[in-house]
């Protein structure tokens, strides 16, 4: 017996809520040896080429299996634009809760993994045996959305999200007919907090979405000129200058200097070793024991998301390596010359400005703990790093960060006190999507 029209749609709207429901995202003192630097700035080379793989969904809808298990239905732009549009009616959803104080949409774009995850949920339910896979996946499209918000905790009991993913099922009963909102939620990707818009990855053709993956590694979905989509898995995207070192060792996550000043001679890479507590501090570039160790970020610090806050280590050398030339920062005048520095991400630049110099123990329960802060919970959180960090400077730079920045924090011995650390806390001021190679 056939299904009347409105009970297609039912089925199909129960469909789509149920797949929504379905889907859910020490430092020691310095060693007073005078081993020379192992490792040297980076150099302009001629990017490799670089060679991406992957299947190709052709004018007549086929399901992608292979390599990486996804399938992709070809939606015109007019269709994409469309289901975006009707996806917006969300935002502006969110943009209507009581006690909002802020709002920022940091992304809304199609995301083809999870909309393929839900497709195949309402294929295996067994519902309309006579449709083609064509007919499941051309009704149903998921965006990705990513959004910051602020709320008055005396109005609402909502609370305060930075780069909160969400996902919004769109659906229609035929491909002719307008898209809808089946529902709005958690998903279970492992993808969405770092789904993008890049468009200057290394492939020809129109970038549907893509998911950076990190350290250069990205899943992107690309129109070509004849229509035809490809998913490709693009590893190795990484600043051509960067690329030789990474290969030598992929612990490296970016490069530090300090190309404006000719009075701090800092020029290195950055090295994060998350399985195992300060790996670098006593390991050179080559993983070789070194007394002077290597500049890294802390375990739970993430460059390329990124983090709040990046906090990197390094020692302050006899021979003026490393993080010694920090020291000079104790001088207002040394900073008013040397206010900022470069840190190149594997597939990033940025310029960050330091507004904070002061000197606290490294002993637990005695010092500031300035390396606990890594992610905000909160704007109060992050306002209140930025508060104590300011009151315990040893001068005032006249400038702050507000809550959104992102910002850096080195740290370094110092011996006026017994376990001291001098701190030095810079914040982000470029575009944030500065192209590491530019």
């Amino acid at each position: 017996m056939k299904h009347s029209k409105t009970t297609h749609f039912l089925r199909f709207l129960a469909l789509a809520l149920a797949a929504l429901l379905l889907c859910g995202c020490h430092q020691e003192p310095a060693p007073t040896e005078t081993e020379a630097p192992t490792t040297v700035a980076p150099t302009e080379t001629t990017a490799p080429e670089t060679k991406p793989t992957g299947m190709t969904v052709g004018p007549d809808f086929q399901v992608v299996r292979e390599p990486e298990a996804v399938s992709i239905y070809p939606f015109t732009d007019e269709e994409l634009a469309a289901a975006r549009q009707a996806a917006m009616a969300e935002v502006g959803a969110l943009q209507a809760e009581p006690g909002l104080l802020s709002f920022r949409l940091d992304l809304l774009a199609f995301d083809p993994i999870a909309t393929d995850v839900a497709v195949r949920q309402q294929i295996a339910s067994g519902w309309y045996p006579e449709w083609t896979e064509e007919d499941f996946y051309s009704r149903h499209c998921i965006f990705t959305l990513l959004y910051t918000a602020s709320y008055d905790h005396d109005v609402t009991s909502l609370p305060d999200v930075e780069w909160e993913p969400r996902i919004v099922h769109l659906y229609r009963p035929d491909k002719d007919q307008p898209w809808q909102v089946g529902g709005f939620g958690a998903s279970d990707s492992q993808y969405p907090a770092r789904l993008r818009n890049v468009t200057d990855l290394p492939v020809e053709g129109q970038i549907l979405a893509s998911y950076d993956l990190g350290k250069g590694e990205y899943l992107a979905y690309v129109r070509d000129s004849a229509g035809n989509i490809t998913f490709q898995h693009l590893t190795d995207v990484v600043a051509p200058e960067l690329q030789e070192m990474y290969r030598q060792n992929e612990d490296m996550v970016g490069w530090l200097s300090f190309p404006d000043s000719e009075d701090i001679i800092i020029d290195y890479p950055v090295m994060h070793h998350p399985e195992e507590k300060d790996y670098y501090l006593h390991a050179n570039f080559q993983e070789e024991y070194s007394n002077h160790g290597t500049l890294y970020i802390k375990e739970d610090c993430d460059v390329f998301l990124p983090t709040d806050n990046v906090v990197i280590y390094g020692h302050n050398m006899k021979d003026g390596s490393m993080f010694a030339g920090l020291l000079q920062y104790q001088s207002k005048d040394f900073w008013e010359d040397n206010q900022t520095f470069v840190f190149q991400t594997l597939t990033e630049k940025h310029t960050y400005q330091i507004f904070a110099v002061f000197i606290t123990s490294g002993y637990y329960g005695i010092g500031y703990p300035f390396h606990m802060f890594v992610t905000a919970e909160s704007a109060e959180d992050f306002n209140q790093f930025v508060a104590d960090v300011k009151d315990l400077a040893l001068y005032d730079t006249g400038i702050s960060a507000e809550y959104g920045d992102k910002l850096i924090t080195m740290s370094t011995c110092e011996y006026s006190l017994d376990n001291g650390r001098l701190v030095v806390v810079a914040k982000r001021i470029d575009d944030p999507a500065t192209p590491a190679a530019s």
